[in-house]
């Protein structure tokens, strides 16, 4: 599975994250930052793999009549994370902003977007600051328990390492007595912290995972030597050794196979259901393979979307 994953995984370049055009498709409230580490609301921009899409009226009739009455689908998500959500100027593009911007074309809706720590998703959702969560959002059964999740993408787990690899870790089995660094309550560190504790019942040191605000936070202290590596999601860690100028390479080394997905809060079965149709309208249309081949991660595709996927 991890051979068939790659395969399809082109190596892409910064200039085609920033090269794309930048039609704005988002409104902006000028909101204070919030406690949770959230920022102000922000412009959302698409790419041109978007384009323009009719509304799927039996989707937007799923809606909750809040949301369809209101007009805007307000997303949260962490937009210091390329090629997923990234600034660039005024604007906030990446691959989860052409999917937020396509489901809520689809949706008949203004998408809306607001900064917000990869930690403070859950409880931005569950104290309703806003409806969806969008930003490389890992379904797994822990966060299942608090929040239900409608999942569009395949991911996999690397490392990111100094250029050489000078600790020579290759695998989770080689972390233990190492120090790693991750954003705090990814996937990575949660993965980085069992295996820990993994070393520790082998009768080796445990790992040091140290939390992060965010990645390009967790990417600082690799790159000073304060860890020696940095557990992953593949796509973002493409993108950081991009941005390094040579001082970082990736390890040929996949992992922790899952599933991204959009984060809403539980018993909401009517946004549910309208995200369902919404993003299969995508792939029906290939809207949605645009939107992955724009990026370079056509890999990342699955057939159809489905709810809390990860078992």
């Amino acid at each position: 599975m991890r051979k068939q994953f790659m395969a399809g995984l082109a190596v892409a370049s910064l200039l085609a994250m920033t090269a794309c055009s930048s039609t704005p498709s988002a409104t902006s409230s000028g909101a204070a930052p919030q406690a949770g580490g959230s920022a102000a609301v922000s412009n959302l921009a698409a790419s041109d793999a978007v384009g323009d899409l009719a509304v799927n009226s039996k989707a937007r009739d799923l809606l909750p009549a809040a949301i369809r009455d209101r007009g805007v689908l307000k997303v949260g998500g962490e937009t210091s994370q390329p090629p997923y959500l990234f600034t660039d100027g005024a604007t906030i593009k990446g691959l989860e902003a052409d999917f937020i911007v396509a489901v809520s074309k689809t949706l008949g809706l203004t998408p809306e977007i607001t900064n917000t720590k990869f930690a403070a998703l859950v409880t931005g959702l569950t104290s309703r600051r806003f409806d969806v969560a969008m930003a490389n959002f890992s379904d797994t059964k822990a966060r299942q328990e608090q929040i239900d999740f409608v999942d569009y993408a395949k991911s996999q787990q690397t490392f990111v390492v100094k250029k050489g690899n000078p600790t020579k870790v290759t695998s989770m089995e080689e972390l233990c007595g190492h120090k790693v660094a991750g954003a705090t309550g990814a996937k990575s560190v949660i993965l980085a912290t069992e295996q820990g504790k993994a070393c520790v019942a082998a009768g080796k040191p445990s790992v040091d995972v140290q939390g992060f605000p965010t990645v390009a936070d967790a990417q600082l202290a690799l790159t000073n030597g304060r860890v020696d590596a940095l557990p992953i999601e593949y796509a973002l860690a493409r993108a950081q050794v991009q941005a390094s100028n040579g001082e970082l390479e990736l390890v040929d080394t996949y992992y922790g196979p899952g599933l991204n997905g959009a984060g809403i809060r539980k018993g909401e079965s009517d946004l549910q259901k309208a995200l369902l149709e919404a993003l299969q309208t995508l792939i029906d249309d290939g809207t949605y393979q645009k939107i992955l081949d724009k990026w370079e991660l056509p890999a990342m595709a699955i057939e159809k979307p489905v709810v809390n996927g990860s078992k």
